[in-house]
């Protein structure tokens, strides 16, 4: 029986990361991986990945090749297979939330029409991941929406509910047609070259301290959650292993990432002491 890896919005820095990871490490078992992105992205795009005698390929496709008579017909799968959908596609992005907020909530939407239109459903051996939000839980919590989003930006708001109503789709999607899904709630990740440019709390301390000397907290007890990318792959990576050797366990259940959680107080004195000694 063949394993494949269906990578939804792949091209991304998580999914790129991942990729990057199974270049320089097999995943035992695993066959193909197809990285599913926008057209202008997918170059026609080829990786081969020595696994012992044998090759894993990973083949960039657009959305529109994420389809089960499409990839049968093309003879890439048939009714044995096993294939696991782990789903990145989403706006993380704080500027295109503020500037393109209709777009923004139509991806998250389509992100999981692209999973239930698919018709994977009629092939037995399919799970899937889908990479959440840690905001979900605030929203789960005991303070109201207008208390979790007070003093935060605009955006804030539909961006978490976008995201708890794609686990409410995905949860119905696996309760309809007993497919095993896990949830991952993610929380802020680092590692990246670009971390200067993202618009996220660790940037925003380290900023205001190069610019006014000090660090200013409006919130100076709440917590905030941190995990390295290369943690998260790896954490992706047993997930992948984890779920492609185990029976059936449960429709729904939640992965926690390992992460670090420290209270801005302690985040912009540890900050403060990095600069001022570099």
């Amino acid at each position: 029986m063949k394993n494949h890896i269906h990578l939804l919005g792949g091209s991304g820095k998580i999914g790129t990361s991942f990729c990057e990871s199974l270049k320089n490490k097999k995943l035992d078992g695993i066959d193909n991986v197809w990285v599913y992105c926008d057209g202008s992205k997918t170059s026609n795009r080829i990786d081969l990945i020595p696994n012992n005698n044998n090759e894993i390929t990973i083949i960039y496709k657009n959305y529109a090749s994420f389809n089960l008579d499409r990839l049968v017909n093309e003879k890439f799968l048939d009714k044995k297979s096993s294939n696991i959908i782990i789903n990145l596609r989403g706006v993380n992005n704080k500027r295109d939330w503020l500037n393109k907020p209709l777009e923004a909530l139509d991806i998250q939407l389509q992100s999981c029409l692209n999973i239930i239109d698919s018709d994977f459903n009629l092939f037995p051996n399919t799970k899937i991941i889908h990479i959440s939000s840690q905001l979900c839980e605030l929203i789960e919590g005991n303070h109201s929406l207008p208390e979790i989003c007070d003093g935060e930006d605009s955006y804030r708001h539909a961006y978490m509910i976008s995201r708890l109503h794609q686990e409410s789709i995905l949860k119905a999607y696996a309760y309809k047609y007993g497919i095993e899904t896990r949830f991952i709630r993610l929380l802020a990740v680092y590692g990246y070259f670009d971390d200067y440019n993202s618009p996220w709390i660790l940037n925003t301390l380290i900023k205001q301290f190069s610019r006014e000397g000090s660090i200013t907290l409006r919130k100076p007890g709440t917590t905030t959650w941190l995990t390295h990318k290369n943690i998260l792959v790896d954490f992706l990576r047993n997930a992948v292993l984890d779920f492609s050797k185990n029976s059936f366990e449960s429709n729904v259940s939640y992965l926690e990432c390992p992460k670090i959680g420290l209270k801005l107080e302690t985040l912009s004195k540890i900050i403060e002491k990095c600069i001022i000694d570099k």
